[in-house]
């Protein structure tokens, strides 16, 4: 029987083509998610004048990392425990 050939058929032996992905490490999402306070330090303010959905995310990968939001200052700390 003859094998059909495939789109495969010019990639080096035992590998297959496939086209370059796009790879975003999370240092390269939470640059873009920060935005302009990206490197962030120990303590964050967010800039309020960013729409609302971004504002939303911040505040979630911050909790995510490590921070806690002091209320009264509106300011992230990290936590240290």
């Amino acid at each position: 029987p003859r094998r059909s050939v495939s789109a495969d058929s010019d990639a080096p032996f035992g590998m297959t083509r496939s086209e370059p992905e796009k790879q975003v490490t999370a240092l390269e999402a939470d640059a873009e998610l920060f935005g302009t306070i990206w490197p962030l330090g120990s303590s964050v303010k967010l800039d309020t004048t960013v729409d609302r959905q971004r504002l939303r995310q911040q505040c979630v990968r911050l909790g995510e990392l490590g921070y806690e939001l002091d209320f009264k200052l509106q300011i992230w700390n990290l936590s240290t425990h």
